[in-house]
C-alpha cells in the first residue's frame, strides 16, 4: 500500500512530483521495499503456512514491477489455501496480461467459487473484489475467441460443495452488464457470495 501526496514542482507548473511512503498491510512503514520484504519474509518464517503472507508478499512484489517473484508467491499461496481468492486474482490479472486467457478464467472462475466463505476481507470490499473479478472474466472470455465460459458452469458450482444461490441464465437476463461500469457486476458478485452478502450495507 501506497501512501502518496502530490505537488507541482516549483520550476515548472506543468510537471508533477509525488512524495510517497511504503506501508505494509500490518501498518508497517519500511524505508525502502527491500525492507518491507524482508518484514515480510520473517513473518513467513515464522508462519510458513499462513496464505495470506503470501499473498501479501506477492503484493508487495507486484508493486516492485517484479511479477515473475510475485507470481510464486501467489502460487505457494494457493498451495497453501486453494481458497486464497485475492491470490487467484492477481494471479489472473498477471495472465490476462500475457493473453493467457484459458488460465485467467480458470483463477477467476476459483475466486467465485470461493467466495462465499472467505473471511479476510469484508463484504463490502469482498463485492468490489469479486465484481472486478467476473468483470475480468467477461472480459478474457470475449477475447479469447475460445468460447470460454465467463461464469462457473452448474457442474463446477455443484461439485464446489458450496451454497451458491445461482441461477446464471435468469441473472444474466435480468441485468446490463458494462465493462467500464464495475457496479453492473454487483448483481453477480451478490450471487456468488452466498450467505455473506447478507452482511453488505
Amino acid at each position: 500500500m501506497f501512501s502518496i501526496a502530490a505537488l507541482l514542482a516549483p520550476d515548472n507548473e506543468n510537471t508533477l512530483v509525488q512524495f510517497g511512503e511504503i506501508q505494509l498491510f500490518d501498518g508497517t512503514l519500511p524505508q525502502y521495499a527491500t525492507d518491507g520484504e524482508e518484514h515480510l519474509l520473517h513473518l513467513i518464517s515464522s508462519s510458513p503456512s499462513n496464505a495470506l503472507l503470501w499473498n501479501k508478499l506477492g503484493n508487495l512484489y507486484i508493486a516492485g514491477a517484479r511479477p515473475e517473484l510475485a507470481m510464486a508467491a501467489f502460487e505457494k499461496s494457493i498451495a497453501i489455501d486453494p481458497n486464497q481468492i485475492e491470490s487467484h486474482l492477481s494471479i489472473a490479472s498477471i495472465l490476462i496480461d500475457i493473453k493467457d486467457y484459458q488460465h485467467t478464467i480458470h483463477h477467476l472462475h476459483q475466486v467465485m467459487l470461493s467466495a462465499e466463505h472467505y473471511e479476510h476481507l469484508n463484504a463490502n470490499r469482498l463485492r468490489e473484489l469479486l465484481a472486478h473479478g467476473i468483470c475480468t472474466s467477461f472480459i478474457a472470455s470475449v477475447e479469447s475467441k475460445q468460447k470460454y465460459s465467463p461464469l462457473p458452469i452448474k457442474e463446477q458450482v455443484m461439485s464446489a460443495d458450496r451454497e451458491i444461490n445461482l441461477a446464471t441464465q435468469e441473472l444474466l437476463q435480468g441485468i446490463e452488464l458494462y465493462s467500464d461500469d464495475v457496479t453492473s457486476f454487483y448483481p453477480l458478485a451478490e450471487a456468488f457470495m452466498g450467505k455473506r452478502a447478507q452482511e453488505l450495507n
